[in-house]
């Protein structure tokens, strides 16, 4: 653990313990920025991702008992939770009619109930704390659809909407909940998204066209 950083307010030093803050989808893209970012700045900085990295725990978020094992885990070896950010998701290429109901719930299960239980894991300590910070990541594609995405779309619209509940709920408790939505940000999300099993050919063409737009803003 880092050690213990020493601010300065009024002119008179106070020592205190290293935030720590936890973070899914820590491995790659923005969660990874993210990671190094606090890390560098001092804080204790737990991650975990669906492929295990550098100083990354492998978590599937779709795990609940998994999930809160890690952040158990995290509570043992630092005494406490000071932040979640929920970076932890998986894009889907295909038109809505090309989309099977269990290729989009299982979306549904990274980006949505991912993000809900890594949260629900946390909260009972920073709600114990009085304190604490989430913030839970969404994306412009929840504000403005996008085609051949349009279930990614609709899961980042429900991750702001859980956030914003979520903020009226916690903050009698002192738990401060913002959500994030990033624009076009350079991620290897387009690579790594997951695409439909069955396309239709008559799609093909415009699918094909879009995809073409998105690798170039995010490549």
């Amino acid at each position: 653990m880092s050690e213990p950083i020493t601010k300065t307010r009024k002119g008179k030093a106070m020592s205190e313990h290293t935030p720590v803050v936890v973070i899914s989808g820590a491995a790659s893209g923005m969660g990874r920025a993210t990671a190094r970012l606090l890390a560098d700045a001092g804080y204790t900085v737990e991650g975990c991702d669906a492929v295990a990295a550098d100083s990354v725990a492998q978590l599937d978020v779709r795990d609940d008992e998994a999930v809160r094992r890690w952040v158990d885990a995290v509570v043992a070896r630092h005494g406490t939770i000071d932040a979640v950010v929920t970076f932890a998701g998986r894009a889907l290429v295909g038109a809505v009619e090309e989309t099977a109901s269990d290729e989009a719930a299982d979306l549904l299960d990274v980006n949505l109930l991912g993000t809900a239980r890594v949260v629900r894991a946390a909260l009972p300590v920073m709600r114990a704390r009085r304190g604490g910070r989430v913030i839970v990541v969404s994306s412009g594609a929840g504000f403005v659809a996008q085609p051949y995405g349009a279930w990614y779309s609709a899961s980042k619209a429900a991750v702001e909407k859980l956030g914003e509940g979520l903020r009226m709920e916690t903050r009698q408790f002192g738990v401060d909940v913002a959500t994030l939505m990033p624009g076009w940000t350079k991620t290897p999300i387009l690579q790594t998204a997951a695409r439909v099993a069955t396309p239709i050919a008559g799609y093909a063409a415009a699918r094909t066209t879009a995809e073409r737009r998105s690798a170039q803003l995010l490549n």
